[in-house]
């Protein structure tokens, strides 16, 4: 739903921009509209009606070329062309305005509001100086005929006035653009921030779940995934389940000490996640044991892999220390519907015991027993 909605905004705001442009042309038009309805157009109607249909004319002539240059890839039409033809139409019109010419000055203003907050700071600029500049050689070419002292000061307090209010709005442009750009830093910021804290999100959840020394996941990991599985089992069928133990441990760790200890335990873990396939999990369950889950896996499956396991292991030499052959010791149950974690965990833990008790280095099931 917050997508559509967001999309919905986002189509709005691109629709908005086109609009720009439109507008830009209608503020253009309406002086020379509305002096041509009350009569102080000094041409005839069929003047008007030719004067609008040549500055559109000349509009839709620049926005082919626009497009035909801007290709597939331009998103919006650049709002900064269209500012320009409507200014210089303004001022065009405004030199056949007969009276209150001073009026219409306040379309350069609107007309340039449009773009303070679309167009850069530079281009601003220039269209503000366009429009100073093109009505102040509109008030030097009507100065050349015999004007009254009176007209004369008029013009001048006219131009002043616009001087004024341009001035003003490319200050506010300034000020918008500055704020823009501080805002966009800070929002640029603030996403580095949220990746970041996302980064180390994903770090304390891997630490939570993952054992620190052999990179396995841990106890509390390996039961969550265990029970989802046991919950996913359809009719008929089932999950493989074992747990391993370590042979001899403690008399490794008395004998050659913890560090030794804790180079079989990686090794172990090197080893099972070599025999296993991706979507196995091995965990470390506590101590020198272990805990399997291969998922809808039968007892065929579960005992053949077991087995290479138990065998891959055996095969170890280590480099650090004279230890001999390691072996492991592994108790197989089933995990099926109908029995709940902690006993298929129960019954594999008893195969596990008749595995120590019957010699060690073995693999012991108790779906027969």
């Amino acid at each position: 739903m917050w997508d559509l909605t967001a999309r919905r905004s986002i189509n709005a705001s691109a629709i908005g921009y086109q609009a720009l442009p439109l507008a830009v042309v209608a503020l253009a038009l309406l002086p020379l509209l509305l002096s041509t309805a009350v009569g102080f157009y000094s041409y005839s109607i069929t003047t008007f009606f030719a004067d609008t249909l040549g500055f559109l004319a000349g509009v839709g002539a620049m926005t082919a070329i626009i497009v035909w240059f801007g290709g597939k890839n331009m998103k919006a039409l650049p709002l900064e062309p269209y500012i320009i033809i409507s200014i210089l139409f303004l001022t065009y019109s405004l030199t056949h305005i007969m009276h209150l010419r001073g009026t219409f000055l306040a379309f350069y203003a609107l007309v340039l509001m449009l773009g303070i907050f679309q167009i850069r700071l530079s281009a601003f600029v220039r269209c503000a100086v366009l429009a100073y500049s093109a009505y102040a050689g509109l008030c030097l070419w009507i100065a050349l005929d015999p004007q009254d002292s009176r007209t004369v000061k008029m013009m001048i307090v006219q131009n002043v006035i616009l001087a004024i209010v341009l001035f003003s709005m490319v200050l506010f442009a300034r000020y918008h653009q500055r704020i823009r750009y501080q805002l966009k830093a800070r929002w640029d910021d603030l996403e580095r921030h949220q990746e970041d804290l996302r980064h180390v999100m994903r770090q304390l959840e891997a630490q939570v779940i993952t054992d620190e020394l052999t990179g396995l996941r841990n106890r509390r990991y390996f039961l969550q995934i265990a029970n989802e599985a046991l919950h996913r089992l359809g009719h008929g069928r089932m999950h493989g389940l074992a747990l391993i133990d370590m042979d001899f441990f403690k008399q490794i760790n008395d004998q050659f000490g913890h560090g030794i200890g804790d180079l079989v335990l990686k090794t172990f873990a090197d080893v099972g996640v070599a025999c296993l396939r991706e979507q196995d999990v091995l965990a470390r369950y506590g101590g020198e044991e272990f805990v399997l889950l291969l998922p809808f896996s039968d007892p065929q499956q579960l005992v053949g892999c077991c087995e290479r396991l138990r065998q891959a292991f055996s095969e170890t030499v280590f480099e650090h220390a004279d230890l001999g052959t390691l072996t492991v010791s592994i108790g197989m149950s089933l995990v099926l519907t109908g029995r709940t974690l902690d006993e298929s965990l129960l019954l594999a833990d008893q195969a596990l015991y008749r595995a120590k008790r019957n010699g060690r280095n073995r693999c012991e099931i108790s779906w027969e027993s």
